[in-house]
């Protein structure tokens, strides 16, 4: 998304807010999904699939920074050292997807989402618990944090801060947003 100003047509006034746990006693857990879900980690992971699983979660929350990425950068994030990613799947089918990176125990959950069809079924809280310990659980990890804004999912800001994550920045910038596209359909390159 570019950053623009208030007076360019299209732009739109996004609010991003960054959160951490310092403190994996500080999660609180989500409640009991109202569907039968596995954690699955993602022990070989490809470029096709974390392309595939971007733009299914993310194209109705306007994920569209990385439209446009060559085969190859895709390919770079998945074999880089300190990405790490796992599904939420249901009946074989994967529902959800977290992305993490690890910078010497600095844990970021630079993608977090579950598919429009299974929301409204309490899988939020949980999945993003199951991602939080994971996260924690990666080698020498003081910290886990991530970013929304005001694109996201309206109960995204609030899921977050019900498993005890804190605000610890604020930004606001006006932004021209791609139109979504069909979700998981491929983009144009």
């Amino acid at each position: 998304m570019p950053t623009t100003d208030p007076g360019t047509p299209d732009a739109v006034k996004v609010t991003t807010w960054h959160l951490e746990l310092t403190d994996l006693a500080d999660l609180s857990d989500g409640r009991t999904p109202d569907v039968e879900a596995t954690f699955v980690v993602t022990e070989r992971p490809t470029a096709a699939f974390s392309k595939w699983l971007y733009h299914y979660i993310g194209e109705p929350w306007q994920w569209t920074d990385k439209h446009r990425w060559p085969d190859e950068r895709w390919q770079a994030r998945v074999t880089d050292p300190g990405y790490a990613a796992a599904t939420c799947v249901i009946g074989g089918t994967p529902a959800g997807y977290v992305e993490l990176f690890n910078r010497a125990g600095d844990v970021e959950i630079e993608n977090f989402g579950l598919a429009p069809d299974v929301h409204g079924l309490g899988l939020g809280g949980w999945f993003l618990t199951r991602s939080v310990e994971f996260g924690f659980g990666l080698e020498g990890a003081r910290r886990v944090w991530l970013h929304t804004c005001s694109l996201d999912g309206p109960h995204a800001l609030a899921n977050y801060e019900a498993r005890g994550f804190r605000l610890f920045d604020t930004e606001v910038e006006w932004k021209v947003v791609d139109p979504p596209t069909q979700p998981g359909a491929t983009p144009p390159r």
